[in-house]
């Protein structure tokens, strides 16, 4: 009877991890295509939607990685345990941290953009596995770490990726816009009429979303008019504000963030060649195991069903 219940766990096994990895093989595979297909922009020429971005990392406030304590622009943390059950056994995460929702720089030869992280899918090169224990690592930093708050436990798992200043960056999500860039053809001594106003709105999401107040998914005539007022007059005051020499030379420029939204996802990885070239292996190895997997499932099972 367990033998039996043994083999049924088997191709369980067998079914859903082939299933696993044929779904991320094939996910993999979408997602090298889409970055092969994806011209690379300039900080100052972005336009908005699916951009992708290479530089460097540059900080925009003070951070520090939770391990080593040193600078850093981005870091996620995850620490895991090892449990068993019976025969088998698993890791469960205990602890999580990063600096998701906190913005750093992606700088090029022409200017930064703003990076706002938010849940990324990562590939950096600069990745810290330590465990604890007896052969466990003998890093000092990576030690103290685990005897803060988890001194005591035993089989764990730390993994840490970190971004710090200087390092090479490829940056592949959503542009959104930050803030608008009023052009030189609106001088500060003309006057913005209705229309302008009106125009200017429709081309940020962001604020024509805020006009929805009573968050009924709806914007009325009546929510648009006093938006359009509060816009105009936001225009009016920016006006006012002296144009410097960017301004002049690049009016038209576009000033914006690359975060996550529903439609796209965030990539950081440290160049677009080691991201494909990493994917490239991945993708046929997931996808040929997964089916191979799936298939050895199907065929046990079938033979189960058939009483072989």
């Amino acid at each position: 009877m367990s033998r039996d219940g043994d083999s049924v766990k088997g191709i369980l096994y067998l079914l859903l991890g082939g299933g696993y990895f044929l779904w991320r093989g094939f996910k993999n595979l979408k997602l090298h295509r889409k970055i092969s297909g994806l011209a690379t922009s300039k900080a100052r020429s972005m336009a908005m939607g699916l951009v992708e971005l290479s530089g460097v990392a540059r900080p925009a406030f003070p951070r520090q990685d939770p391990v080593y304590s040193k600078p850093c622009c981005y870091f996620r943390l995850k620490l895991e345990q090892y449990r068993s059950s019976g025969k088998s056994g698993h890791w469960v995460t205990i602890h999580e941290d990063s600096s998701d929702g906190s913005p750093f720089y992606c700088q090029d030869i022409t200017g930064k953009v703003v990076i706002v992280p938010k849940n990324p899918e990562i590939h950096f090169t600069n990745r810290f596995v330590f465990k604890n224990g007896i052969f466990g690592t003998k890093d000092s930093s990576a030690v103290a770490f685990f005897n803060s708050r988890w001194k005591g436990l035993s089989s764990l798992r730390l993994t840490m990726n970190v971004l710090r200043e200087g390092d090479p960056l490829y940056v592949n999500g959503c542009a959104l816009p930050r803030h608008i860039r009023i052009s030189s053809e609106n001088a500060p001594d003309q006057p913005i009429s209705m229309s302008e106003a009106a125009r200017e709105l429709k081309k940020d999401p962001e604020a024509m979303k805020s006009l929805d107040v009573n968050k009924d998914g709806h914007i009325d005539a009546q929510e648009f008019e006093i938006g359009l007022k509060k816009f105009k007059e936001f225009l009016v005051e920016k006006k006012k504000q002296p144009l410097n020499k960017q301004n002049s030379e690049a009016p038209l420029e576009f000033e914006g963030i690359v975060t996550k939204t529903d439609e796209h996802e965030l990539i950081f990885a440290n160049s677009e060649a080691d991201l494909l070239s990493r994917l490239g292996p991945i993708v046929y190895l997931q996808i040929l195991g997964g089916a191979a997997a799936l298939v050895g499932g199907l065929i046990l099972l079938c033979l189960k069903i058939q009483g072989r």
